[in-house]
């Protein structure tokens, strides 16, 4: 059970672009030829379904030449799992990552490893006018290649956001053989690429393990888990701390919680 939630009024969550491996903020990095991005995940509504199940083993950028930039890449061999249809209207924070290259990237890679579906209960839909229900879902290579038209830059010192919007709706078909018994997941993903300062709503919870505490108690580091890495997070005067009773408590308690390894929630805005 999460024992604390960081309810924010204001700017709280500073992501200082660590992932993977033991991370590092921007101040001990050489930013002369080096960005940071952050991948955010969404998705629009799909009536028919209770749950889309997604499981991502890695995402990486590409440029005309050269070798993929892993942004991420999952410590679970299975993936990442992500269900679709919670992040109606609302951001997951998949990832930060420093250290990208800067350049022009023209494509950007999902590799997934499975993918499942959950219909609503027989009260909310009959179950035989869904699609793809009792069957196997293939995505057709394991990846999907998006290519936002006319790419992106990744320029020294600055932080661009990936926002990823499944429209499940459109990406669930038949498979054309009819018997085959499986169903074909071809994604249809609108991209959008801009500033991090850019997103002025606030992503769905985050959870994760305090790791650090920062200089004077001003906040911690979050790992998330999952190879997704580090979010730094700031805590100022305007945080409300709520206590496992689902009652406000003094954000101090907060720092007990690292002997602890107990899960903390985490909303805010991303700076």
């Amino acid at each position: 059970m999460c024992k604390y939630l960081l309810c924010i009024i204001g700017i709280l969550l500073l992501l200082t672009g660590c992932s993977g491996g033991d991370g590092g903020s921007m101040a001990s990095k050489d930013v002369s030829d080096s960005g940071n991005v952050a991948v955010l995940l969404t998705d629009g509504p799909a009536d028919d379904y209770e749950s889309i199940w997604i499981w991502i083993t890695e995402i990486s950028l590409l440029a005309d030449d050269g070798d993929p930039v892993v942004v991420f890449e999952s410590d679970d061999p299975n993936g990442w799992k992500a269900d679709l249809l919670e992040l109606r209207d609302e951001d997951a924070v998949v990832t930060v990552k420093d250290g990208i290259p800067a350049g022009h990237y023209s494509k950007i890679r999902l590799r997934v490893a499975d993918i499942q579906l959950e219909p609503k209960s027989e009260e909310d839909q009959e179950a035989e006018n869904v699609p793809c229900v009792d069957m196997e879902i293939k995505l057709p290579g394991g990846k999907i290649d998006l290519n936002p038209r006319g790419g992106f830059d990744v320029i020294p010192g600055e932080t661009i956001a990936i926002r990823l919007d499944i429209d499940c709706d459109k990406s669930i078909q038949l498979h054309p053989a009819g018997k085959s018994g499986k169903c074909i997941f071809r994604p249809v993903v609108f991209v959008e690429i801009d500033s991090l300062d850019a997103i002025d709503e606030c992503p769905r919870v985050t959870k994760g393990i305090i790791e650090t505490i920062l200089d004077e108690d001003t906040g911690f580091t979050l790992r998330l888990g999952d190879g997704r890495g580090l979010l730094t997070v700031l805590v100022d005067e305007y945080v409300v701390v709520f206590g496992e009773n689902g009652e406000p408590v003094a954000p101090e308690e907060l720092w007990a919680v690292l002997e602890t390894g107990e899960l903390v929630h985490v909303r805010g805005q991303l700076n």
